[in-house]
């Protein structure tokens, strides 16, 4: 550690803190006046030496310096000084001993930390993989785990995630999980009850864990926006219609191979018609195009004859009533409707647009 910080400070990264000295700056740029100046003193403290014993044996005979010199080497001020000296090397050697032994304590535990940031990535990539291959298996005979416990796993892999990489690749999962097309033909939890609570709590609890997450997937709230939105047309519907004979919710029809949930089958006045819900925050014309495309196909089923699709998001002048789209899709009728707007709202947004289908004809 010691040597590391003296490398960088010496190669201009790191400079310490103190006032400038232009005279040090100068001797820097100029080494061989550094070099001169040492190998003056040097000299000078050599000859300095000289004068020193020559004058000391010009000031005693040399028999008396033998003789004080025996009698200093036998005398108890010589055997402090050794243990002096003695101390010095030893706490000297004892200093190196103990930084060596802390960068080695140092080097085990950078080590140590690093071994288990390892395992901890491994374990984290083995729990991806387990979760991946049961919310999207590839064998589609394989069976799906129950939507809140999917949600409920993938935050659990989002709080988990120390990289922004790994919060990336569990956002993609999240993104292709919760696609509305991978919705189709899943049987979805009815209105008010406990698995649509279920659902709600762990959609919510994902979404707050996405807010520490730098990845760009959106698909989680719009997810949950889709369920609140569902919801509060369900209570809006029921507080209008009757369940039963009226209003259907979420029916399981199959046509051919594929199998089709909407959102509710309404009775209205003889007529019996598809109701789906899609809470956009701006009209998306491939998914009006998706819903005629994909509920046309069960009207025989069910004996209906329109398809509704409820969304929050205003409608464009072509799907209005006259409009070139609306025209050409004479099944599909829309609905603009906000769940503040209340349920008179919806049941009147209903109504006219069955009339203007009516009056169309």
């Amino acid at each position: 550690m010691v040597e590391t910080s003296v490398k960088i400070e010496a190669s201009g990264l790191i400079r310490p803190v103190g006032k400038h000295n232009p005279w040090a700056s100068w001797l820097k740029a100029h080494p061989w006046v550094r070099r001169t100046i040492i190998t003056f003193g040097f000299v000078l403290s050599v000859l300095l030496g000289v004068q020193v014993v020559v004058l000391l044996l010009a000031w005693k005979h040399v028999e008396v310096w033998v003789s004080f010199m025996r009698d200093f080497v036998t005398s108890p001020a010589m055997a402090g000084m050794a243990a002096l000296i003695a101390a010095i090397i030893g706490a000297r050697s004892l200093k190196r001993q103990l930084d060596q032994t802390k960068r080695q304590a140092d080097h085990t535990q950078a080590e140590a930390v690093h071994a288990r940031a390892m395992d901890a990535e491994a374990s984290w990539w083995e729990k991806f993989e387990w979760v991946t291959d049961r919310i999207l298996p590839k064998d589609p005979k394989q069976e799906k785990l129950a939507k809140p416990l999917a949600i409920g796993l993938l935050t659990s892999l989002l709080n988990m995630a120390t990289a922004e990489f790994q919060r990336g690749a569990v956002d993609g999962v999240i993104e292709h999980y919760l696609a509305p097309e991978n919705d189709e033909g899943q049987q979805k939890p009815g209105p008010s009850s406990k698995d649509y609570d279920a659902e709600l709590r762990a959609l919510r609890s994902l979404v707050d864990a996405r807010k520490n997450s730098a990845a760009g997937s959106s698909a989680a709230e719009g997810a949950l926006r889709a369920s609140m939105y569902e919801q509060s047309a369900f209570d809006a519907l029921q507080s209008v219609w009757q369940l039963g004979n009226e209003l259907q919710f979420l029916p399981r029809l199959r046509v051919g191979e594929r199998h089709f949930i909407p959102d509710a089958i309404l009775n209205l006045d003889g007529r019996r018609m598809i109701l789906e819900f899609k809470a956009w925050t701006k009209f998306q014309h491939s998914g009006a195009d998706r819903v005629l495309d994909m509920f046309s196909r069960a009207l025989p089923v069910v004996d209906a004859d329109r398809i509704i699709l409820i969304t929050s998001a205003p409608i464009p002048p072509e799907y209005a009533p006259g409009g070139f789209r609306a025209n050409r899709f004479e099944n599909l009728l829309l609905v603009h409707w906000l769940p503040e707007d209340g349920s008179a709202a919806l049941e009147d947004g209903i109504r006219r647009a069955l009339s203007w289908s009516d009056n169309a004809k």
